[in-house]
């Protein structure tokens, strides 16, 4: 267990997580403070990260949580906004300001 979150090159660019949450193909994806979103998955029995930050346009780099919709869609919620992310693409697709869900 203790190199499944593994911090440095191979793992986690961030000793500090905030959630994470499973996907539907079993992937688990991790929040961070200070370096966005982390996602570890297993390929041919070899675990393999992949990480995502304001350089791929996230928001912040300080994630607080992450669900997965029914289409199997994550959103995720960063210090500065909320935004809906697309894994088979790597792509923000949304981000919903503060002020759009204000009366």
């Amino acid at each position: 267990a203790e190199h499944i979150l593994a911090h440095g090159e191979e793992g986690l660019e961030s000793r500090f997580i905030t959630s994470f949450a499973e996907d539907h193909k079993h992937q688990l994806w991790v929040c961070t403070e200070g370096a966005g979103v982390g996602v570890a998955s297993l390929v041919k029995d070899e675990l393999k990260f992949k990480h995502y930050s304001r350089q791929d346009g996230l928001p912040s780099n300080i994630a607080s949580s992450v669900t997965e919709d029914k289409d199997g869609m994550l959103w995720i919620a960063t210090t500065h906004r909320l935004v809906l992310f697309d894994p088979e693409t790597a792509s923000v697709k949304r981000v919903i300001n503060n002020s759009e869900n204000s009366a």
